[in-house]
């Protein structure tokens, strides 16, 4: 942090050097720029000068004297061809000093002129030459007021002969036209100051005004945390190139590039982590561009590669864009990412389409790779997916259930199921609600195919808000019927839901609405979710614990599965998942699995809920390795509410 103001310090300090250099450069253009007719008319007017004078004063003093000033004059003109020529040959500062050198010679043979054709006892030309000299002062004005110190040298050094020899000549006459040649010459430094000031000011507002035009273009261009070209470049440059590849039919690609898991990174390490990680991907997208592509972000983790130009062949120009796809992931996913902190291993799914064999329209080859990362996403992350017809039907699916979805979370197409769950008496000691769509047209949609969905659109969350507030009414509808042996509910809570700030709240505040004791409420996390943050999982189970809320691990034995967190989290029970459970008669590995995660839990104090109970063999194994609760098919299939009731009064009676 330390180091930040002086940072600051040397950008502004390097922002301030080039406003003075660019302002430099063009007061020195407009001194070249105006040097042509200002060179023209000295000579002219040393011309007429030369020509009056010449009767009186002979060519002995008038002739060296114009031959003087048509060599200065031809000097001064080589100097301007050359600088028109090639004004970035030197620095500013070079042609500045050149146009300074120039001024002051200049300055000097007309100020030879206030001396040498000065007419002693003849006023008339005396008052010629003056008027002359003022007028090439006042010329000069126009011409090098936009370098201070040039006019200002050329002023005194034009000037001062001919106010010397005025006050020396001595009279009346003298000492008057002395007097004012010298006022004259102050009134032309005040105005050259003056003039000098407003062109400076002029310049600087010009060149803040143009700094300002560039930023704002470079920014609705360019994103600024990856300096990376943003959505609307590449739609431009995109546009270029589809108009080229329809001309010429030469095949280019669009790469859509998703990094996997890149929330978890920020929700659980924080925006800054995550920022640092963006940039590193921008960095390691520039090293594998050639010079005619192009590299954006579109925003979050979201990246798209437009290449362009990969052959006339369509199987070719697919195998280009694989080959890069590929060497684009081992770029992104060899090497980790280090943070000051943070040591990260990240992958990547791309999806990519070309053109112009999937079509010229820019939208839709969007939507095109954008579906095949999707694709490449559900394939297994750290994947390659081309776009292809079935891909389309898949992403109009999903977008169909997406909207549907919504509208059934408020409409009356949403219901729980509840599974119970039962100890080794066969008490019912708990129901886990399972969320059901019931759709008007295609009936009862399975979770796994709607789930997902809810959770790439991020409508999980009012999903699981919705599932936890009808799992508190039913629970109080419970309670009502059966007192102190109404068993608990389960809920499982999205890693979306999970990692909310405000989880502990909106569990509180929902449970409160409905009047539901938070001691018979158990939420269900996944081994993933707990592992994102392990701190933060911690400190928002302890702090719901604390109001009598249980925490059960769900589908434990697919994740992690480590002792070492499980010492850490405040958690009651672990869920064994029905992949080891189903088959456990039958498979030694998955019997191996069970008696382990068995075990394990024991030592730990945990209670165990085997879920997928298929059979009573299967039952009385878990019983013999001491599990405590069961799950599945022999005891009951889930159940609308309405029976559940009935259910739990059979079971009681079964027991008395």
């Amino acid at each position: 942090m330390a180091g930040e103001p002086s940072m600051v310090g040397a950008s502004r300090g390097s922002d301030t050097a080039i406003e003075t250099e660019t302002v430099r450069e063009g007061l020195v253009k407009l001194l070249y720029e105006s040097l042509r007719l200002s060179l023209s008319m000295s000579v002219l007017n040393g011309f007429i000068l030369a020509a009056i004078m010449f009767p009186v004063l002979g060519l002995a003093r008038v002739g060296p004297w114009y031959l003087a000033l048509l060599l200065i004059s031809a000097l001064r003109w080589q100097d301007m061809l050359a600088y028109q020529r090639a004004p970035s040959q030197h620095g500013a500062r070079v042609w500045e000093r050149r146009a300074f050198l120039g001024a002051v010679v200049a300055g000097t043979v007309w100020g030879a002129a206030g001396w040498v054709l000065f007419a002693p006892h003849d006023p008339v030309e005396q008052v010629i030459l003056a008027f002359v000299l003022a007028g090439m002062a006042a010329g000069a004005l126009s011409v090098l007021s936009s370098l201070r110190y040039a006019v200002n040298a050329f002023l005194v050094i034009s000037l001062s002969p001919l106010i010397l020899r005025f006050l020396l000549e001595g009279g009346r006459v003298g000492w008057l036209m002395g007097g004012m040649a010298l006022l004259f010459m102050i009134a032309l430094y005040v105005t050259a100051r003056r003039l000098n000031t407003t062109i400076t000011d002029s310049l600087r507002t010009r060149y803040d005004c143009q700094q300002a035009e560039n930023s704002a273009s470079y920014q609705a261009r360019f994103d600024d945390l990856t300096q990376l070209p943003n959505r609307r470049y590449l739609r431009e440059q995109t546009q270029r190139n589809l108009a080229r590849s329809r001309r010429h039919g030469i095949g280019g690609a669009l790469l859509f590039l998703d990094l996997d898991n890149f929330k978890t990174v920020n929700d659980s390490l924080g925006h800054p982590v995550g920022d640092h990680v963006l940039r590193q991907v921008a960095d390691r997208l520039r090293t594998r561009l050639r010079t005619e592509d192009i590299a954006a972000r579109l925003g979050g983790d979201e990246f798209v590669v437009l290449l362009s130009d990969l052959s006339v062949d369509g199987q070719t120009a697919e195998a280009a864009a694989m080959h890069f796809a590929e060497d684009l992931q081992h770029v992104l996913t060899d090497h980790p990412y280090e943070t000051q902190e943070h040591v990260l291993h990240m992958s990547a799914s791309i999806g990519i389409t070309v053109f112009p064999g999937n079509g010229t329209d820019i939208d839709d080859l969007m939507r095109q790779a954008d579906t095949a990362m999707y694709d490449a996403k559900a394939s297994g992350r750290n994947a390659i997916s081309f776009y292809h017809g079935a891909l389309h039907e898949a992403a109009s699916l999903r977008l169909q259930l997406d909207r549907e979805l919504r509208v059934a979370l408020r409409g009356d197409q949403l219901c729980l199921h509840y599974q119970p769950m039962v100890d080794q008496n066969g008490q019912i000691s708990g129901l886990e609600a399972l969320l059901r769509w019931n759709h008007p047209e295609r009936g009862m949609i399975p979770p796994a195919e709607f789930i997902p969905i809810a959770e790439e659109t991020g409508i999980i969350l009012e999903l699981g808000e919705w599932v936890l507030s009808t799992a508190c009414r039913d629970l109080v509808r419970l309670q009502r019927r059966f007192g102190d042996a109404t068993p608990s509910i389960s809920v499982n809570l999205s890693a979306r839901q999970f990692r909310l700030p405000s989880l502990v709240d909106t569990v509180v505040a929902i449970a409160a609405d409905a009047g539901a004791p938070l001691s018979k409420l158990c939420l269900e996390v996944t081994e993933g979710s707990l592992m994102d943050n392990v701190e933060r999982a911690i400190s928002t189970m302890e702090s719901l614990r604390a109001l009598g809320v249980k925490f059960s691990v769900d589908d434990f034995g697919t994740g992690y599965s480590s002792l070492a967190y499980l010492k850490k989290l405040p958690v009651d029970n672990i869920k064994i998942d029905q992949s080891f459970v189903r088959d456990v008669l039958l498979d030694h590995n998955d019997a191996g699995i069970v008696g382990a995660i068995l075990a394990m839990a024991q030592h730990l104090g945990l209670a165990t809920v085997a879920e997928g109970v298929e059979s009573v063999e299967v039952r009385d194994f878990l019983v013999a390795g001491h599990c405590t609760y069961f799950q599945g098919y022999y005891f009951s299939r889930p159940l609308l509410f309405e029976h559940v009731i009935s259910f739990i009064d059979q079971a009681s009676r079964q027991r008395a």
